[in-house]
């Protein structure tokens, strides 16, 4: 028996998340046969039409080497492209930017809250409430802080 078919072809769908490492990867690939392209074809001028020993080769070098950037400067335009659609569509709609942004493991946290286990803005590390160390000392001075370089304090 056939499946009976539907007038309406199927959704497209966007690329695969894998497809953006394939492009990625072949960029080494890319800037490796330009250059040799370049290379060979000035090698094969020099032999064949120039004679300029070894010049002609150097320019093909040259021309290879430009033609190799701009390989990845075409990898970088395609990448912040990507990067500002990807800002576009998390612009528009706010609560998945953020669902999208934290770990899988970690709940999303509100802008500007602070986040769990972070060190407080002023001079002084607090130990957690309940701790033996919180019992028995005064608070530290923060690493890095004038307090913390000039020693304890009376």
């Amino acid at each position: 028996m056939s499946r009976p078919s539907s007038s309406a072809p199927p959704p497209r769908r966007g690329p695969a998340p894998w497809f953006s490492y394939t492009s990625a990867a072949s960029v080494g690939i890319e800037m490796v046969v330009v250059f040799l392209m370049f290379t060979f074809g000035g090698y094969w001028l020099e032999k064949n039409l120039t004679h300029w020993r070894p010049w002609t080769s150097m320019i093909g070098m040259g021309f290879g080497m430009f033609a190799a950037s701009m390989v990845v400067a075409r990898l970088i335009r395609e990448h912040n492209a990507a990067m500002a659609a990807k800002a576009d569509e998390a612009s528009a709609d706010p609560a998945s930017a953020a669902a999208a942004s934290s770990p899988a493991n970690e709940p999303a946290v509100a802008a500007g809250a602070p986040r769990a286990g972070a060190i407080p803005a002023g001079d002084e590390v607090r130990t957690p409430a309940g701790s033996p160390e919180a019992d028995d000392d005064p608070p530290r001075p923060a690493p890095g802080t004038e307090a913390a370089r000039s020693g304890p304090r009376p």
